[in-house]
């Protein structure tokens, strides 16, 4: 028992190490997110992405069938006691490489580049949600057809994604960018490309937001739309709780479509929290998983007033 003990610690001190020297040592985050998580992140969506299934969930499918097989196996052959233990160690193993892909490959990406530190007024945040408006209402917000060339897929089993209310899931391991077969139209196109920019080594939401607006709006058409409708959504939300009055205003100004829209889209919700929050903040990510209003700091702070 000691041995195993023993052996275990030493699987799980590379991992540890690499996630301390992440935290302490200046830099060491950018460069290895450069030279080593952010290649092979993207070598491994080229493959993800040609597969015409989910790999992710039809492999995670297929390792729980695995295990079971094996646990009959072990229960007929050697008794209960034995095949439990076997269970146990494939599922530590598999637990203990979880890890190592995470301190490689994800857990290195949220400290690669320095938080931005964005700071609007009321009246800015105002103002970007009436050229957004302006923008939209320009628009046929047309989302009955939507685009072939999507960026991610949807999920073969989205009843995990309802339980833990996902609108998408980026799955480094497969290189894959799944998104909910329930979502509305209008929420499609921004929410494929931004689970697929998460793919190509993106893990601040905040920043992942920024991509996918670039990139949505490099493709144009309905995938603009769709991206100036979260951008709406995010700052509408932001000015609500920093101002009251202003975004009663701009509310008033919203056309009957604009708001049928944000209502698919979840209507103006803050980001999220909750319990895992408590479990992600000893390891620095808290900020990083709810940084998703961004994206609406860094289109008011291009608007001048």
């Amino acid at each position: 028992m000691t041995r195993r003990l023993l052996r275990a610690a030493l699987l799980a001190l590379p991992p540890a190490l690499l996630c301390t020297a992440v935290r302490l040592l200046p830099d060491f985050a950018a460069h290895w997110s450069t030279w080593v998580a952010r290649p092979m992140l993207q070598r491994i969506a080229l493959i993800g992405a040609r597969l015409p299934f989910s790999l992710m969930e039809w492999g995670a499918l297929a390792l729980i069938l695995a295990l079971c097989i094996g646990f009959i196996y072990q229960l007929c052959r050697r008794g209960v006691m034995h095949a439990a233990v076997q269970l146990l160690r494939r599922i530590c193993t598999f637990l203990m490489a979880l890890i190592w892909l995470n301190a490689a490959l994800w857990y290195p990406l949220y400290f690669a580049e320095a938080p931005l530190q964005i700071s609007v007024t009321p009246g800015q945040l105002a103002a970007s949600c009436r050229v957004l408006i302006d923008d939209l209402s320009a628009s046929s917000l047309d989302f009955s057809v939507l685009p072939n060339d999507l960026p991610a897929k949807y999920s073969a089993f989205p009843f995990w994604m309802d339980s833990l209310n996902l609108a998408g899931f980026a799955s480094f391991l497969s290189g894959e960018a799944l998104i909910s077969p329930e979502l509305d139209g209008a929420a499609v196109p921004f929410v494929a490309v931004h689970e697929y920019m998460h793919t190509l080594g993106h893990a601040d939401e905040g920043q992942t937001n920024l991509a996918a607006w670039e990139e949505c709006l490099r493709r144009g058409g309905v995938y603009a739309d769709s991206a100036r409708l979260w951008a709406l959504k995010d700052s509408l939300a932001l000015l609500r709780r920093v101002d009251y009055a202003a975004w009663s205003a701009v509310r008033a100004e919203l056309p009957p479509q604009l708001d049928h829209l944000l209502a698919q889209l979840g209507g103006e919700t803050a980001p999220p929290g909750g319990a895992a929050l408590a479990v992600l903040a000893p390891l620095g990510l808290a900020e990083s998983v709810q940084s998703y209003e961004i994206l609406a700091l860094r289109l008011a702070a291009d608007i001048s007033i």
